[in-house]
């Protein structure tokens, strides 16, 4: 029997960020990143009921993503999912290729032999974005979609790359999108924030104690490109079930040591070479 917890989420507009956008352009990405989200192709009567559009509306959407090939309808069901369209224009994201593979395969590295999970991530506002992960071997696993999203104050990857900001500029963040309570340890408020960021610039790296899902413990650190810019983050996530208090330490060195080989690599290429699409 296996056990994998699946974690992150789909990118939501937050009212805040409402302003000055176009009213078809964004329900069109709220219909595309619905179909998106679960992986199954879905009834016109499910993509209403889980974007909250009107029936009518959400046809229309619909109808002009096929014809752009964003989205495709299965003869035979009528269902929808995600279309060739929508895969051609991700793969010009600048860090869909030489940061990725890179990185992967020291994350191949890192989780071998181990029931744990590393992944790649990066900073959008106050979330992460989670790029590419390789899980270990194990009736318990954590897994992780690239795309998928969690809040970046919640998360141990999210904590590294918000401690290359300055404290004024997360407090902006924090208060503009807020703090919410998603387990008994999360972090709730931007003073306590910010107390653990500074931990986090004095110490190198960052841990995550159930704060975003419980039972799932991690610990991240910071890849820098060869201007010593942060690129994005490396994370092992793991459940705290299956690595004891006294196993911490000897991930913690691993994981960073992970991270400056990844740096290192980083640092051989210029800026064009890691993100090149």
């Amino acid at each position: 029997m296996y056990l994998v917890f699946i974690i992150g989420t789909t990118y939501r507009i937050a009212e805040q960020d409402r302003r000055d956008h176009v009213q078809a352009v964004e329900r069109a990405l709220i219909v595309l990143r619905t179909l998106a989200e679960g992986g199954e192709p879905l009834r016109l009567a499910e993509v209403q009921r889980k974007t909250g559009l009107q029936k009518t509306v959400v046809f229309r959407l619909l109808k002009t993503l096929v014809a752009s090939r964003f989205v495709e309808q299965e003869v035979e069901t009528g269902r929808f999912h995600v279309g060739i369209g929508a895969f051609e224009v991700a793969q010009a994201y600048p860090r869909g290729s030489s940061l990725i593979g890179l990185t992967r395969r020291h994350l191949r590295a890192l989780v071998e032999g181990s029931p744990h999970t590393a992944y790649v991530a990066t900073l959008d506002g106050f979330e992460i974005v989670y790029l590419a992960s390789v899980e270990g071997t194990g009736p318990l696993r954590v897994h992780v979609n690239p795309g998928a999203r969690n809040p970046a104050y919640a998360t141990a990857v999210g904590k590294v790359l918000l401690a290359e900001l300055g404290d004024a500029e997360i407090a902006e963040r924090a208060e503009r999108f807020g703090l919410a309570q998603l387990t008994r340890t999360t972090i709730t408020s931007a003073t306590e924030l910010l107390g653990h960021v500074q931990q986090v610039r004095e110490q190198g790296y960052a841990l995550n104690s159930e704060e975003a899902y419980p039972g799932i413990g991690a610990i991240a650190a910071v890849i820098r490109d060869s201007s010593g810019k942060a690129s994005a983050g490396i994370t092992l996530s793991y459940a705290t079930s299956l690595l004891g208090p006294e196993e911490l330490p000897g991930w913690i060195e691993r994981t960073t040591a992970t991270a400056h080989q990844i740096s290192a690599a980083l640092g051989t290429l210029s800026a064009d070479e890691v993100f090149v699409a």
